[in-house]
C-alpha cells in the first residue's frame, strides 16, 4: 500500500506578469530585486564581517518585522486575489526597498505595473521603510554608537572569533588592507 502524503509548493518567487508585454516581462525580474539585496547583504556580511553591514542587515529585518505586524494590523487585500494570501498594506516589497533605497524608483514602479499593489499600498510601504530606515540610522549611529555599543559588541568573544569589525574611521580601508597584504607578500619572500 502506497503511503500518499498532502504536499504543497514553495512560492518562493511566485512572479506573475503579462507576457505579451515586453515591460511586463522586464518588470518581473526587477521585482525580485529584494531577493538580490539579501544575497548581497549575506555576501557582504560573510566576506568583510563589517558591524555596520551586519547592523544594516539586523535593520532590514527588523523592518520586515514590522512590516508582518502592519499588514495584520491593516488588513488591507492585493488588488488582485489570485497574487497569494496575506494582505496587501503596507506593501514588504515595497517597505524593503524604501529601506534599502538604491532600487527605490524601478522597484516601486514594478509593483504597481506588474499590478501586485495598488499605487498607495505601494506609497504607504516606501514611506514607512523609508521611515523606519531614518530611524535606524539615528538609533545606530546617534545613540549606540555614542555610548559605546559598537565597541563593546567588537570587544565580545562571538564578535572576536568571528573577526567582526569597525572600519568606519579608517579614512582609506583599501589602503590599509593593500599596505598590509604587501607586507605578508615581503615576509614571504624574506622567508625563502
Amino acid at each position: 500500500m502506497t503511503n500518499v502524503q498532502t504536499t504543497t509548493a514553495l512560492s518562493l518567487t511566485h512572479v506573475i506578469f503579462n507576457p505579451d508585454d515586453p515591460l511586463s516581462y522586464l518588470l518581473a525580474y526587477v521585482t525580485l530585486s529584494p531577493l538580490a539585496i539579501l544575497v548581497a547583504y549575506v555576501t557582504t556580511i560573510i566576506a568583510r564581517r563589517e558591524v555596520v553591514a551586519i547592523n544594516m542587515f539586523i535593520g532590514q529585518l527588523t523592518c520586515e518585522l514590522a512590516n508582518a505586524i502592519l499588514k495584520r494590523v491593516i488588513r488591507e487585500q492585493r488588488p488582485i486575489d489570485k497574487l497569494g494570501d496575506g494582505y496587501g498594506m503596507p506593501s514588504s516589497h515595497a517597505q524593503f526597498v524604501g529601506y534599502f533605497a538604491v532600487f527605490a524608483i524601478l522597484h516601486l514602479y514594478t509593483r504597481i505595473y506588474l499590478n501586485y499593489h495598488t499605487p498607495t499600498q505601494v506609497i504607504v510601504g516606501y514611506v514607512i521603510g523609508s521611515i523606519f530606515a531614518s530611524c535606524w540610522f539615528v538609533l545606530v549611529e546617534h545613540v549606540l554608537r555614542p555610548i559605546g555599543a559598537y565597541q563593546k559588541l567588537i570587544d565580545s568573544p562571538v564578535a572576536k572569533y568571528f573577526y567582526i569589525k569597525d572600519s568606519t574611521n579608517v579614512p582609506n580601508v583599501l589602503k590599509v588592507e593593500y599596505a598590509h597584504w604587501k607586507n605578508v607578500e615581503m615576509d614571504k619572500v624574506k622567508v625563502k
